[in-house]
């Protein structure tokens, strides 16, 4: 994925923070299955970079950024709240990258929409599109992500292809040249999940062993034999033989993993997205602030799901509640404030912790999505909750401004666009 640096916290941005969460009281009209009037449902959701996107009744809705044409609905305004993605009936998954979108269809095939610069829709163009086009090629999918500049997916056969920039060999084909064509993961055929990140990718095998490729220079592709250089083709992630499922953040990555249950994160650890301290060096060696070897996330013990973002991580839990830990700064955490606490090393940013936190008012939860600096819950009743950043809008709650809490996704797709955010 693509990345920008934190803004300065300004006075007016603490102000907007204090309105959001006034924002949230009051009566709320209820439909007659308990559902919030006005609110998107959905099966499933996806975070990308600075857009959201949902499967709701077999189409696809999107919300958030929308410059590069990622929300899918032939346009490039940026919507506040959910918009339709066109021609999109019949989606069983969606998966939100860096500025492009992805959908598998009940019929196996793949359709991505948005940034195409680097292939990353597989089409075998490099020309951005408004509303979604066919990958090539592809069909018997079984799951599918998206990635920075890259997508991957997985077939019925358990064979691993992906497309899209290749230049740290996250495609995985043993080469690193770009293709916007699917091309195979060389060697693989018991693939049963997998995860794009921002250079690099993660499959989960059938055999609950977890292997990685692409780049490595933040020890992602957790495998303590290598050096952090990067890898063109896949490599075991060590001591990791119990994995269930797994996702991929920008520069680090985590699973939920069973004997004993728990959440195994490795890679980056410089805002603390693996919940655990830097290990200190003596001067002048700096400290090491990533990890090869897969970390037990302290206190997360009975987890239903993982979610990896930029430089934060948060885990839905078996009682359906959601705990996060890592960065902080726009409230990706979820618990009130833009705060942090223990942060990994003295040096690091007092706005994060490596201590996981509680997400605010979440009781019902069936799905956690990190994003890039947000983060997205979906609810028993199918409903979205979102909170942190919300500069482009995605947090789907129609206001543009950033909540340190979750606020209700709202639907927008029976009355057009949004103003376009810029």
């Amino acid at each position: 994925m693509r990345f920008q640096k934190h803004r300065e916290i300004t006075p007016l941005f603490s102000l907007l923070a204090i309105v959001a969460a006034l924002a949230g009281c009051g009566d709320l009209a209820l439909d007659p299955d308990g559902v919030v009037s006005g609110s998107i449902t959905a099966s499933s959701v996806s975070t990308g970079d600075n857009h959201s996107c949902a499967v709701s009744s077999g189409n696809v809705k999107c919300w958030g950024l929308n410059t590069s044409g990622q929300l899918g609905n032939n346009s490039t305004a940026s919507a506040l709240s959910a918009v339709l993605v066109s021609g999109i009936t019949d989606a069983v998954q969606v998966s939100a990258g860096s500025r492009h979108t992805c959908a598998r269809l009940s019929n196996g095939t793949v359709w991505c929409w948005g940034d195409n610069v680097e292939g990353q829709l597989g089409n075998g163009t490099n020309a951005d599109s408004l509303v979604p086009v066919q990958a090539t090629g592809i069909t018997g999918a079984i799951d599918l992500s998206s990635g920075g500049n890259h997508t991957c997916m997985v077939r019925a056969d358990g064979s691993a292809w992906c497309w899209g920039r290749n230049t740290e060999g996250q495609l995985g084909n043993s080469s690193n040249i770009d293709s916007n064509l699917p091309v195979p993961v060389s060697g693989m055929t018991n693939a049963g999940k997998i995860a794009a990140g921002g250079a690099h990718t993660c499959a989960r095998l059938l055999d609950f062993t977890v292997e990685c490729w692409g780049s490595n220079v933040q020890n992602q592709l957790g495998n303590t034999g290598i050096l952090a250089a990067s890898r063109n083709f896949p490599v075991a992630v060590s001591n990791m033989t119990t994995a269930v499922s797994i996702s991929a953040g920008a520069n680090h990555n985590c699973a939920v993993v069973t004997s004993p249950s728990g959440v195994k994160c490795w890679g980056s650890d410089v805002n603390g997205q693996l919940a655990r301290s830097w290990v200190p060096a003596i001067f002048p060696s700096p400290a090491i602030t990533s990890f090869p070897d897969a970390q037990f996330v302290a206190g997360i013990n009975t987890p239903s799901g993982v979610a990896a973002g930029f430089a934060h991580s948060c885990a839905a839990l078996t009682n359906n509640t959601i705990r996060c830990w890592g960065e902080n700064f726009d409230g990706q955490l979820g618990n009130g404030n833009f705060f942090g606490f223990f942060p990994p090393d003295p040096n690091a940013s007092a706005t994060s912790t490596v201590v996981p936190v509680g997400v605010s008012g979440i009781s019902s939860a069936v799905e956690v999505a990190a994003g890039q600096f947000h983060s997205c819950a979906r609810l028993f009743n199918g409903e979205i909750r979102c909170w942190g950043r919300n500069s482009s809008g995605q947090l789907g709650d129609g206001t543009g401004i950033f909540s340190s809490t979750p606020v209700r996704v709202t639907d927008n797709t029976g009355t057009g666009l949004m103003p376009t955010i810029r």
